[in-house]
């Protein structure tokens, strides 16, 4: 038998005893003695030595967890069913509290909606002290709360939960009236923490907008229950910390993925303010803490730097070069046509200066050329009025 030094020779430092002291583990969730706990259950997982059996809920290790039969693909909650435990603790404990903590490891068999029974002895009816107690679906620990009384039997009714399934780490029972002096819980942080809550989400991705909101609204849960515990707010305050709005950078990506990048043709200074405008964007694109108003603010820029078509003369050169060989070309067929015309020309002015030749050479010999006509025709009408005298005669 092991020896166990005399109580008032405890923490003497000259009347001091050497001993031994063993088979002693002061734990808060030994309080209770959670070894004589028993449980029985509709509805439980045969797994592994972490996973599945109801007495995995109160064997003092929140790694392990009950689980609800998933083998079954039809097994689940669906609201006209329920899945309840049923755990004697071994003896009765004057208690005010019954909690559950969902399991820790992932997102999966939160429960949100239960009621509670309890009794002192074995014979006694189910006295139902919370009736469709609703619970924010994340992993913190879950409490209900009744008035203080002896208690060794709960009936635990799980009736709707995040996903059918019911999971659940580790069951604790407390009273908070044995303490009277135990400092109250402080809510001040948590309260601050949603007063500064966002309430404008524009900008934000959903995913993140939904975790957000879900987070202030399990911290408002707390705030408001008189009876939460210490541990409770500072899960809620933890919770809402950690989530984080992100900014939604999908139209930012498409501005950049959209961007003229052949600035021929345009202005310095416009190709200088759009590329600028275009740096920013990408700027604010990699910055993982930028507001929605920067991002705004980066469209804003990037659209008013409108690329400015160059009409200087330096700045037509290309242009001018392009026109040059238009206009090679256009000489190139007028020339084919002129060419064309100008023999057409010539053929007709020929023509014509034969007949303007002639012309000229029959006017130039008029009076040469009629003499002997005229000539001929004084000398026909005298030979006529000669015959016609021959005639009278």
């Amino acid at each position: 038998m092991p020896s166990v030094p005399p109580l008032q020779r405890i923490g003497s430092e000259t009347n001091a005893v050497q001993a031994t002291i063993d088979n002693v583990n002061v734990t808060a969730a030994d309080m209770y003695n959670k070894s004589k706990w028993t449980g029985t259950t509709n509805s439980e997982t045969t797994y592994n030595n972490v996973e599945g059996l109801l007495r995995y809920a109160f064997d003092n290790d929140y790694t392990s967890r009950w689980h609800s039969n998933w083998k079954g693909a039809t097994d689940k909650l669906t609201g006209s069913n329920s899945f309840y435990a049923e755990i004697n603790f071994g003896q009765k404990y004057t208690i005010n509290q019954f909690s559950f903590t969902p399991r820790t490891d992932t997102a999966s068999g939160y429960v949100t909606k239960a009621d509670l029974y309890i009794k002192a002895n074995d014979s006694d009816e189910w006295t139902l002290v919370a009736q469709d107690q609703t619970f924010a679906a994340d992993a913190t620990q879950k409490t209900f709360t009744f008035d203080a009384q002896e208690v060794q039997y709960v009936k635990f009714v799980a009736k709707a939960s995040s996903d059918g399934w019911v999971a659940v780490s580790e069951f604790d029972i407390a009273n908070t009236a044995q303490n009277p002096d135990q400092p109250e819980a402080d809510k001040t942080a948590l309260q601050e923490l949603v007063d500064q809550a966002v309430t404008d989400f524009t900008g934000y991705t959903a995913d993140s907008v939904e975790a957000y909101k879900a987070a202030v609204n399990t911290a408002k849960a707390v705030l408001d229950n008189e009876d939460a515990t210490q541990a409770e707010i500072d899960d809620a305050l933890a919770a809402l910390r950690n989530a984080v709005l992100v900014t939604d950078k999908s139209k930012l990506e498409e501005k950049i993925d959209q961007a003229v990048t052949d600035f021929d043709g345009y202005t310095a200074d416009s190709v200088a303010a759009y590329k600028a405008a275009l740096a920013r964007l990408n700027e604010v694109l990699a910055d993982t803490d930028a507001t929605p108003a920067q991002v705004s603010e980066a469209i804003a820029a990037f659209d008013l730097a409108r690329l400015v078509k160059d009409t200087s003369d330096d700045g037509k050169k290309d242009d001018d070069k392009k026109d040059d060989d238009k206009k090679d070309d256009n000489k190139k067929d007028d020339s084919k046509k002129e060419d064309g015309t100008n023999a057409n020309s010539s053929s007709t002015n020929g023509k014509a200066d034969k007949k303007d030749t002639a012309s000229k050479a029959a006017k130039t010999g008029d009076a040469s050329t009629a003499l002997p006509y005229m000539l001929l025709m004084l000398a026909s009408g005298s030979a006529v009025v000669i015959l016609k005298k021959k005639k009278e005669q």
